[in-house]
């Protein structure tokens, strides 16, 4: 199943084309003819003085004078819209088809599995990879950075191991690390000493963030170089993350309900603030079988002390598991009301919580429609029988 961010860009790639398209269709209006005139005109010498025009002959016959003809911009070819190619076609078809799946479907509430479940989990840090290609040292060397997760709160630790593919005998003889700013300030140095890595081709430290002193900031780097015992030369990486005050906290979920075409979870919550928050959470089956991403993102004030999840009818039965769930993988983010507004994340819980479910006939099991989402499908499948 492809992802929605698939799905959105396959749309901005087709509505590309679709521009190409009118673009090619305005060169069949051609430039108009110019008028033609006359290629060649006389003069009459006779009744011209020889000393003051040049075209003259020594005679007094007329001479023919060759005047350079006006020339026609040539015509265009037309060009045949984009959307002929069968290829084209039959692309915009299968993104036609995608799109009408997923749009079954509301975007708080989206159908996952287990080949794009990682796409949904919050705070996993990818490992960050650095090619050393173009240097003379082999095409298939390379650094790694890692960090144990990507967003951290102020008072804890930073694990980061950089990993180094040098070839033949590249242990790492020495390694430092940095936490930098955005704006390139270091703020903090650590180095590791030659006999804690030997005979090793990765480095690791911890970072704390409670010996820091620093105002708040979201965006960092972790600055991580190596020198290995076959190279000379000092190698760098650095790898994003995100640190942040604590604005709440995900504690624990209630009893869920259904409503209408919704099983309805009240998830728990303490927020030192009101403001926009996003929370979100997987829905997983008894089994640990990735179900529904689940997502809500509104103002709330200090004093909510839930934020509800609304699983749909529509994603529940295509998965085709009627309860109970486990529900985990909680992130929850306070958004900007303005630019330079304040924002953060909550602490949540790192286990599951036990949900209820019900029988499917209990559920309200009118179809999830989006009125745009129908007007875009037709839109796609128009053009992928437009004969031209």
């Amino acid at each position: 199943m492809r992802s929605p961010k698939f799905i959105a860009i396959s749309l901005g790639i087709f509505g590309s084309l679709l521009l190409m398209g009118f673009s090619a269709l305005s060169l069949d209006q051609t430039a108009p003819n110019l008028p033609l005139e006359d290629d060649t005109a006389t003069i009459d010498c006779s009744a011209q003085d020889h000393n003051r025009h040049p075209d003259c002959a020594v005679s007094d016959q007329p001479t023919w004078v060759a005047v350079p003809a006006v020339e026609t911009a040539p015509k265009p070819k037309a060009q045949a819209s984009p959307f002929q190619d069968s290829q084209v076609k039959a692309q915009l078809q299968r993104v036609a088809d995608m799109y009408e799946y997923q749009s079954q479907f509301p975007t708080y509430s989206y159908p996952i599995d287990a080949v794009n479940v990682r796409q949904f989990i919050p705070n996993r840090h990818i490992p960050t990879t650095l090619p050393l290609t173009g240097l003379g040292l082999g095409d298939d060397l390379s650094l790694e950075l890692t960090l144990n997760k990507f967003q951290f709160f102020w008072g804890e630790s930073i694990e980061a191991t950089v990993t180094a593919n040098l070839g033949e005998d590249s242990h790492i003889t020495h390694a430092d690390f940095q936490l930098v700013t955005a704006d390139g300030k270091a703020i903090f140095t650590q180095g590791v000493a030659q006999n804690t890595v030997l005979a090793e081709r990765h480095a690791s430290t911890q970072i704390p963030l409670s010996e820091i002193n620093t105002p708040e900031e979201q965006d960092f780097y972790v600055v991580a170089g190596i020198r290995s015992a076959n190279q000379s030369d000092r190698f760098e990486i650095r790898t994003p993350l995100k640190i942040s005050h604590n604005i709440g906290s995900v504690d624990g979920v209630s009893s869920s309900y259904i409503d209408g075409s919704h099983l309805v979870i009240p998830v728990e919550v303490s927020l030192k603030d009101g403001g926009y928050y996003l929370l979100t959470a997987n829905l997983y089956s008894q089994t640990g079988e990735p179900l529904i991403n689940l997502n809500i993102k509104g103002k709330f004030s200090a004093y909510d002390d839930t934020i509800e999840l609304k699983a749909h009818y529509s994603a529940l039965s295509a998965k085709q598991d009627e309860g109970p769930y486990h529900l985990g993988d909680f992130e929850l983010k306070q958004l900007p009301a303005k630019p330079g507004a304040k924002r953060g994340y909550g602490k949540v819980p790192d286990k599951t919580f036990d949900v209820q479910g019900y029988p499917f006939k209990d559920y309200d099991q009118s179809a999830y429609v989006d009125p745009k989402v129908e007007a875009k499908v037709e839109f796609l499948r128009t053009l992928s029988v437009s004969q031209g």
